[in-house]
């Protein structure tokens, strides 16, 4: 089943602990949602970013701890049409070369409209003060690594890929990344542990 929602607070890893893998959170459904309740759920590198919208797929399975829980196999995100969103995707580090002086004068700019930008018109972006020939290569690169490395995601989430070794994955092969997970899937899954190491047990 798939459930639209954003993120409320992150359960595990606790504040303070090592940066992991495996996530646990709790979510709220967006309106008109399959379901109406706040929920946990857990998987590899889930978004918990507040400027996204998100859309999991999955099941849920009754946890010991926990109770109900949302088992995520795969999900896409999306930013939120709303300025503080698009300004805190910017400013993230997800797209290189932006900082928050450079992503504040691009919202400044093309408002909410600026990641559409950035993904079908990248060129316009030069019309920003302070993004050069180098910056707007860095930006266009980055962009182009997070959209493989989200259909890559599509592909290897089920099978406990996390988003740090798609990201290594796209690294490795390049623009020939999702085409060579598509043709030897199985082979990806089973060598695994080369891309990253073993992912963290569920908590």
């Amino acid at each position: 089943m798939q459930v639209k929602c954003n993120h409320l607070r992150t359960l595990w890893p606790k504040i303070g602990a090592d940066e992991a893998d495996y996530i646990i959170a709790s979510y709220r459904p967006m309106p008109f949602s399959e379901i109406e309740d706040d929920f946990v759920a857990k998987g590899t590198s889930l978004p918990i970013d507040p400027y996204l919208d998100i859309t999991f797929t999955g099941k849920f399975v009754q946890d010991e701890r926990r109770g109900p829980a949302f088992v995520v196999s795969s999900y896409t995100t999306a930013v939120k049409k709303t300025r503080a969103s698009v300004l805190g995707y910017l400013s993230s580090g997800l797209v290189k070369g932006v900082g928050p002086a450079i992503a504040k004068r691009i919202v400044d700019a093309f408002g909410l409209e600026a990641i559409d930008i950035l993904e079908q018109n990248p060129e316009r972006l030069r019309e920003v003060s302070g993004i050069g020939e180098k910056t707007l290569e860095q930006m266009i690169e980055s962009l182009y690594d997070n959209r493989e490395i989200h259909q890559i995601m599509k592909y290897l989430g089920q099978f406990d890929i996390s988003v740090n070794k798609a990201r290594r994955i796209v690294k490795k092969y390049g623009a020939k990344a999702l085409e060579i997970v598509r043709n030897d899937i199985l082979l990806f899954c089973a060598k695994k542990e080369e891309l990253g190491g073993k992912s963290r047990r569920d908590k």
